[in-house]
Order: structure tokens, then sequence, then C-alpha cells
């Protein structure tokens, strides 16, 4: 992603509202921007964009052996972890559980939307992401107590399914683990996260953003990452510098993605149009064969009139033939006849006789 970074970290050394432990871990931030804002590789639409360039700061952060996702849908978040993990030092597995079949919030879909990221994951990450198809409590029991490090929880996004998600996971996490939940703060009819959120909060030291539907970060080990512990230590003023930061990260991301989103849909436009033509010279080139068709049909059908008129004419000419034949034969018949019978006999010598006159003459 070409971008600058934003322009967060001109900050007076001396302002007295920050601490030189926070101006230091917040340069730290503002100084690993190829991390946060690395080009995502997997781009689809989703309400997580906007938390990408986090995934990617907290994934490298965490250095997780395990991370698991509760609730992927499209895999954008998926992707972003894996893409980072896939970075890290050593070897991350990586685990999406989901049902992909959808729910009454994110609606239900068809199997386009597994077969989707599975093609996806198997291409770029075989053997490293895996995609576990079942419900969250199934999954559970799965894995291993303490294996996870990194957590995100992005399920049903009720205050009973959410504080129920983070209790039944909760022994899965490993002294440095780490759960991230979306959506705490949308305010959509249907999500009341924001409640589960402040039961939590209330018990763990945290983080909190409220971006993109918001994204709350726990630390539930014993032994988090330190730099989770001091982003989780900010004071007010530090704390809004960091979530402005990522907030402005997240903004780049979203038009990235808008960016390409535009780019697919005219080329959507244009396949179509060009399928469309493609349409039209077929049926115009149909039209015509048909013309031709038809043009050819009567060429046939008038020759085989002529024909059938000739054979008509021949069969005539031959009846006509055969009874002058026959009439011929039949004066035959009668003239022998004639020859033959007794006043024919009786009748020669005058028939005689009127030779040699007409010889005479």
């Amino acid at each position: 992603m070409t971008a600058k970074t934003p322009d967060m970290t001109a900050l007076p050394l001396q302002d007295p509202g920050l601490t030189a432990r926070e101006l230091l871990f917040l340069a730290s931030i503002t100084g690993d921007a190829a991390t946060a804002l690395q080009v995502p590789q997997r781009i689809a639409f989703s309400a997580w964009t906007g938390h990408i360039p986090f995934a990617f700061w907290v994934t490298r952060q965490c250095a997780p052996q395990t991370f698991v996702e509760l609730g992927s849908h499209y895999g954008v978040s998926f992707g972003a972890f894996c893409q980072q993990a896939l970075q890290n030092p050593g070897d991350c597995l990586c685990y999406a559980v989901d049902t992909w079949k959808g729910d009454e919030q994110a609606g239900f879909y068809g199997e386009e939307v597994f077969n989707d990221i599975a093609t996806y994951m198997h291409k770029n990450y075989a053997g490293r992401a895996h995609l576990v198809r079942t419900t969250f409590d199934e999954a559970a029991g799965i894995f291993d107590d303490g294996g996870i490090d990194l957590l995100h929880i992005d399920g049903y996004h009720s205050k009973e399914a959410m504080l129920h998600d983070f209790e039944t996971w909760l022994p899965k996490m490993s002294e440095r683990g780490i759960i991230l939940m979306h959506d705490i703060n949308a305010r959509i009819p249907g999500y009341t996260g924001f409640d589960a959120w402040r039961e939590i909060a209330a018990k763990y030291p945290h983080f909190r953003f409220d971006h993109c539907y918001g994204l709350g970060v726990v630390l539930v080990g014993s032994n988090p990452p330190a730099p989770l512990v001091e982003l989780a230590s900010l004071g007010q003023e530090a704390a809004d510098m960091a979530r402005r930061y990522f907030s402005h990260a997240g903004a780049i991301c979203e038009a990235l993605f808008a960016r390409v989103g535009e780019a697919q849909e005219q080329e959507k436009r244009n396949t179509e149009h060009v399928s469309s033509l493609e349409a039209q010279i077929r049926a115009n080139g149909e039209a015509h064969a048909r013309e031709l068709d038809e043009i050819g049909a009567r060429h046939t059908a008038e020759i085989e009139a002529h024909e059938r008129r000739r054979e008509e004419e021949k069969r005539k000419g031959e009846a006509e033939a055969r009874d002058l034949r026959q009439e011929i034969a039949k004066l035959k018949e009668l003239v022998a006849g004639y020859a033959n019978s007794k006043s024919w006999k009786l009748t020669e010598p005058l028939r005689m006789v009127g030779r040699a006159v007409r010889r005479k003459g």
C-alpha cells in the first residue's frame, strides 16, 4: 500500500500530556508503518477492513504460535492475520471457525462463500491456515486448554452470545493470551456487544478502538506481550493518538478496497458489455444464417418442384407413348384380321383389276 504514514508523530517532546514512555511507544508504532500499512492480499467486501492495519501490527507483536478466529465470513480479517503470521518467525498455525452458512445478522448465503475462501487459503497458506467448518461451541473441544495465543471473536453480536463465546474460549488461552472482539461499538438494532464489552473491560486490562464498529483488545493471559501491555497502559491522550493512527491507517486501507471495488465493478461492466456485443454478433450471425437458410430452402423447393414437374411430364410422355404403341398394335391386329378374312380374300380380284386400271391410267 503506497501511502504516507498518518502524521500523528509530530508531537512536542515536552508535551506535558504524554510521558516519555508513551512517546517512545507511539514512536515505535508509527516507526513500524511498513507492518501496519502493507498491502492486504485478501481483498473482499467487509466491515472489518478498517482494522486490517491493527491486525498486521498485533499479529507481529504477539507472534502467536496458534491463532484462532471465530466467525470469518469472507475471510478478510482471517486473511490479514494469516498474511502477517506467515512473515513472523516460527510456524504459526491459523484456524478459522465458521459454519459458512450465515445468520440473521450477517445474512444467509450459499456455498460460493466457503468455496471462495477455501480456494484462496489453499492457494496461499496451505498447511498453515485451516478452515474448521462447525459451530464455535463444537470447535472449542478441538483445542487444548492454554494453547491459543491470539483469539479473534467476531460471531453473533448480542451481549449474551459475545459473553458466552468469551467465557467458553477463555480457558483455551495461553499465558500470553490476547482476545480481540469486533463490533463492540456497533449501534445497530440487535447488536448489543457494547454491553458485553463493558462487563469484560471492567475485569481485564484492555484497549478499545471505536472506528469500523469498534474492536476490543483484551489481555487475558498472565504474561501478555510487552507491546500489548504498553498499549493497554496508555493514558487518555496517548490512547487517543494511537486510535487516530490506526483509524487513519484503516481509512487508507478502506480507500484501497474502495478503489479495487470500483475497478472490479468497472471490469464487471466491461465484461457485461463485451458479452452483450458478443450476444448481438451471435444474434446477427444467427439471423443472417437463418436468412441464408431460408433462401436456400426456397431455391431447393423450386428445384424440387421443377424436378417434380419434369418427372410428371416424363411420366405423361411415357404413358402417351404406351397408349400410342397399344393403338398401333391394335390397328395392326385389326389389319391382320381383315387380311385373313373371307371378304378380303373374295375381293382380291377386284383389287387387282383396280390396281391394273390405275397403272394404265
